[in-house]
């Protein structure tokens, strides 16, 4: 499965429900990769993931959880570019991606979009 979000910090509930969902595909076994787009790419940068919580749900933990299930996190390397993301202001987990691996991702997975 890849999930395509596009939110990032200033709609805590829209970044905060792909990840939700992510976690319950991990709960069928399936595979996972979230890919991060426009301002979702913010999502990646240290310290920001801590301070989003939706509801019950604290982005942190729900991140932390998709990652150990074996989820996996890209980044649109033009969006990163476009906002001065650099690469080592990513937390580990998530690495830059291009849109020929979100395609080559997209052409063999059920697709969601957030």
């Amino acid at each position: 499965m890849l999930i395509i979000t596009t939110h990032g910090p200033d709609n805590p509930e829209l970044a905060t429900l792909p990840f939700i969902v992510a976690n319950g595909a991990k709960v069928l076994d399936m595979e996972v990769v979230i890919f991060l787009q426009g301002p979702a790419v913010f999502l990646a940068k240290k310290g920001i993931m801590e301070n989003i919580k939706c509801c019950k749900w604290s982005l942190d933990a729900l991140v932390k959880e998709f990652v150990e299930a074996g989820g996996k996190i890209l980044a649109c390397s033009p969006c990163l570019q476009e906002r001065e993301i650099k690469e080592e202001d990513l937390v580990d987990f998530v690495r830059p991606a291009g849109a020929v691996e979100l395609l080559d991702i997209a052409s063999e997975s059920i697709v969601l979009t957030y």
